[in-house]
């Protein structure tokens, strides 16, 4: 085992100017701080980490390590007596290989070292290869990993393989609670649509059915600018032929958290767009997949929201989105992320040590 000096390697994917991803990081340096950490904090990342990082005060001493930097990750795991995997499904090939072996191999590292394993607000999948599953079940199932999921799947999959796996939720808005940036939850009728595209629904579609109940205002967010961008822009022209006032927050958290808070209705194909929603108290609804549904199902399985790819449900479920009292489920959802957090707290707090 190596000499480690009570320090965190703090790992998501961070730097990329993706709005769910940078309320992960600063909902993760949150709990690390209130848990009681006064070590370094190392995280790999790409250089626009940077605008998040400056957004918040934190009074620990955080690294920032470029984050393929081989010598630099090497030498932050040293340091490190505890790595968080900070929120996400980091552990997916459906994007790509190299991304699943890049958070394995530190997972792996780590744990050779002698280091302890938090995985925190992770889901598993969607994995296609035998061999990440079984270079996945290695991680999970090792002494000194352990996991605090998302949700009941990634759960349930965790718990067959460790003790150490605990059901829990996505605590990406935790920092909100931190910054006090939660409304009351009341119902609204600002006029205003949040809508969050990446592939798929037709945004004509999307605007059409929000013009049929009174929508006059809306505001088309990319929570990922390269990704999202081309929807953005069908969504906010289809929007101005039918006379819709385009609303442009600015790109930093909290004018998108604001956004989010004042709107009457979210429509989002991401899961953070759903969160958000969620948390603020706005009534939304969502792209069917396995990660949004997995999510939505652990708060309330009997919720059926969910559109599909052709939008052709999407009329029917924003009409019952709209007419519903939100607040119960927000209640509920509000509850089980104080639960994560304070879980959270007390597994780094026990599992950072100093040697």
């Amino acid at each position: 085992m190596n000499s480690h000096s009570g320090g965190i390697t703090l790992v998501g994917y961070y730097g990329y100017d993706n709005l769910g991803d940078d309320l992960l990081l600063l909902s993760s340096l949150s709990l690390i701080e209130e848990a009681g950490h006064k070590g370094k904090v190392y995280i790999p990342a790409k250089p626009g980490i940077s605008k998040p990082l400056q957004s918040v005060p934190f009074k620990m001493e955080i690294e920032v390590i470029p984050r393929f930097s081989l010598i630099g990750i090497l030498g932050a795991l040293k340091r490190s007596s505890l790595v968080i995997f900070g929120g996400g499904n980091l552990f997916q090939d459906e994007t790509s290989s190299r991304s699943f072996s890049y958070y394995h191999f530190i997972a792996k590292r780590a744990l050779k070292n002698g280091s302890n394993l938090l995985l925190l607000s992770q889901g598993f999948g969607q994995i296609r290869k035998r061999t990440n599953f079984e270079r996945l079940g290695s991680i999970l199932s090792h002494p000194h990993t352990h996991s605090l999921l998302r949700d009941r799947v990634s759960a349930r999959y965790g718990r067959l393989l460790s003790i150490n796996a605990y059901p829990g939720t996505d605590y990406g808005p935790y920092v909100l609670f931190r910054q006090e940036l939660i409304p009351p939850c009341e119902k609204k009728k600002s006029g205003i649509a949040v809508v969050v595209l990446k592939n798929g629904t037709p945004a004509a579609r999307v605007i059409e059915i929000l013009e049929k109940r009174g929508v006059r205002a809306l505001a088309a967010v990319g929570f990922h600018n390269n990704h999202d961008n081309t929807k953005k822009v069908e969504l906010e022209s289809s929007a101005r032929r039918r006379g819709m006032e385009v609303l442009s927050p600015g790109r930093d958290w909290r004018s998108l958290v604001s956004l989010f808070s004042e709107s009457e209705i979210v429509i989002s194909e991401r899961l953070h767009g759903v969160i958000l929603a969620l948390t603020l108290g706005v009534p939304f609804v969502w792209r069917r997949s396995k990660k949004n549904d997995r999510f939505v199902q652990s708060i309330d399985s009997s919720l059926k929201l969910s559109y599909d790819r052709s939008g052709d449900s999407l009329e029917e479920k924003v009409i019952v989105a709209m007419e519903s009292d939100i607040c119960p489920l927000r209640d509920k959802y509000v509850e089980e992320l104080k639960a994560t957090a304070s879980m959270s707290k007390k597994l780094i707090s026990k599992l950072v040590r100093k040697e």
